[in-house]
């Protein structure tokens, strides 16, 4: 992953960026994480964007402190990289990014959104 976009970031920084920002937003959003990003970055490989999501959410541990509600989001992320990952492992070898971004939806709507409004 790494080729670069018009601005000079490569596509990584892009994803991790995109994941901060819905990672540190409303919940409501955060279930819809992986399927706007296989939409965003089709070209992208689904474990490059799991990549991407653990990436921001290590950022956020990083720099917020205990107890702050941005916690809540990196917790989010790690699960919703978890289940992306775990779909493409089950997946076939043949899936698209965006069908195994859906799936991985699927398993994230029964994950519960943090209490915290952002």
């Amino acid at each position: 992953m790494t080729d670069l976009n018009q601005t000079g970031v490569s596509a990584s920084e892009d994803i991790v960026h995109y994941a901060l920002e819905v990672l540190l937003g409303r919940a409501e959003r955060m279930t819809d994480l992986f399927p706007d990003m296989g939409r965003k970055w089709p070209d992208v490989a689904p474990v490059d964007l799991a990549r991407g999501v653990m990436a921001a959410s290590l950022e956020i541990e990083q720099n917020f402190a205990l107890g702050s509600p941005a916690l809540d989001g990196a917790r989010m992320g790690y699960r919703l990289a978890a289940l992306a990952l775990l779909e493409l492992h089950q997946a076939p070898v043949t899936v698209d990014p965006v069908s195994l971004c859906a799936a991985a939806q699927v398993k994230a709507a029964s994950v519960p959104a943090p209490d915290t409004e952002r």
